[in-house]
């Protein structure tokens, strides 16, 4: 990365599956079509961890406070497949919609999706103000906001 090689400081954080209550996400994505679909299909080999923009703030904070350099890996704790994520969210609002599983190639979007997401979150975890929540917690508590 030309940041890195230039010598200068820098943080740089990268994230993954993020979703928030501002702009287009997967999860407002599904709750949009299951408003005019009752059967969805969504991917089922995609595996990562979703994580929300406020638990990346939070860790943004914690680095910006303590001036860190580096490059940072930040997710969710766990990990979970888009297809379980989806079935978890219209779980959790009591939705009545039927998942189908499709495959990424069956599928196919602009952007390329890789099929494992997962980070390693080790290196960041010593620098946070706060143990990383599992995905579940702020996933459960962004669907209470919407």
């Amino acid at each position: 990365m030309h940041l890195q090689a230039s010598g200068c400081r820098h943080c740089l954080l990268r994230l993954e599956w993020t979703y928030g209550l501002h702009g287009r996400n997967f999860i407002t994505k599904l709750a949009e079509r299951a408003k005019t679909s009752k059967t969805l299909r969504v991917v089922s080999d995609q595996i990562g961890s979703p994580t929300a923009t406020t638990e990346a703030a939070r860790a943004i904070c914690d680095l910006l406070e303590q001036r860190t350099e580096g490059l940072f890996h930040f997710a969710s704790a766990g990990y979970v497949g888009r297809y379980d994520m989806a079935a978890f969210v219209f779980d959790y609002l009591g939705m009545d919609v039927e998942l189908r599983p499709c495959r990424t190639r069956d599928y196919p979007e602009a952007a390329l999706r890789p099929l494992n997401s997962r980070f390693d979150c080790s290196k960041i975890q010593p620098l946070l103000s706060a143990p990383i929540a599992p995905w579940q917690e702020p996933l459960e508590r962004f669907l209470r906001e919407l």
